[in-house]
């Protein structure tokens, strides 16, 4: 597909050569919401975490100051091999319909 002279992310209908188009989003492409009781569970989880994070801090702090170094030195250098990973990998065609004639079109 080619895109509209100006702006090289606007795609052009290849049924009415129109740059009136729009990225295609599926109705029924989301998820459930999730449960009340998992919603609970994860807060329940989450204070349970602080309050280990806090006794702990107490009772032996230089452990968890480098626990808590290392843990996010890693999750940094995850995020950064993903996005290296994200640059590297092929942009896949998305689907776009035309606000003019109403097709729908892959580009």
């Amino acid at each position: 597909m080619t895109s509209a002279p100006g702006n090289p992310k606007v795609k052009i209908c290849p049924y009415c050569q129109s740059d009136n188009t729009l990225p295609f989003e599926e109705e029924g492409g989301g998820k459930g919401g999730d449960s009340l009781s998992l919603i609970i569970l994860a807060a329940v989880l989450l204070l349970a975490a602080y309050f280990f994070f806090l006794i702990s801090s107490y009772l032996f702090f230089p452990f968890v100051v480098f626990a808590l170094i290392i843990i996010s030195s890693k999750i940094v250098n995850r995020r950064d091999r993903d996005r290296k990973r994200a640059k590297q990998q092929p942009q896949e065609k998305k689907y776009y319909v035309c606000l003019d004639c109403s097709h729908n079109f892959k580009a």
